[in-house]
């Protein structure tokens, strides 16, 4: 049975990543190889020994083939089926580059990068450039964590407010009660994230 060369490359990239997941105390779970239908795994982040809750999903591209020719940034390209898949994720989606040969890798959001894109009216997106200072590594977990915190947010924000227009005085209740928990809690991380500074 042949076994080609590019599955290997694809396959260090997912096992780069996995030891960085690992190194930081998170939790990485692979997709089966016959179930990959444009996501590899998702990162489950840990904070202080305490499972999250809350996910990342990850699209790996291995191969010096995506790094530029000045190896300043991974260019991958993009297919518009690809984009719509990620963006209509139920959790945010992240694309990894990964050199084989240099042993690093860097990350970007996919739909911060698109909407950044559409913003500068740089569309249709036809690929995903990632800046090798971007790279995943253990202190860089810090940064998923944030965005997986992020996205569950918005989620709840909009569940809310859905129910804040229920026609179930129930269901308004149930929405305001959300949105006040939330605000207070905004507001105390605030505050907490406030008095460490000048403290």
């Amino acid at each position: 049975m042949k076994h080609p060369s590019t599955a290997v490359t694809a396959k260090a990239g997912v096992l780069f990543l996995h030891q960085i997941v690992n190194e930081h105390g998170s939790i990485f779970r692979p997709v089966h190889q016959e179930d990959d239908v444009g996501i590899d795994g998702f990162i489950e982040p840990v904070i202080d020994e305490v499972a999250s809750g809350r996910l990342v999903a990850v699209q790996v591209k291995s191969g010096d083939s995506y790094l530029s020719d000045d190896g300043s940034e991974f260019v991958i390209p993009a297919e518009e089926r690809h984009l719509k898949y990620w963006l209509g994720y139920m959790v945010p989606v992240i694309l990894v580059g990964h050199s084989p040969s240099k042993q690093i890798a860097a990350w970007t959001s996919v739909r911060d990068y698109v909407e950044n894109e559409t913003y500068h009216e740089r569309d249709p997106v036809k690929s995903i450039r990632i800046p090798i200072s971007r790279q995943v590594t253990k202190e860089a977990m810090n940064g998923l964590t944030e965005l997986a915190r992020q996205r569950s947010d918005e989620r709840l924000l909009l569940k809310a407010a859905d129910k804040c227009l229920s026609e179930s005085a129930a269901d308004r209740k149930e929405g305001f009660q959300i949105l006040t928990s939330w605000n207070s809690a905004m507001t105390r991380a605030f505050t907490d994230r406030k008095g460490l500074a000048s403290g």
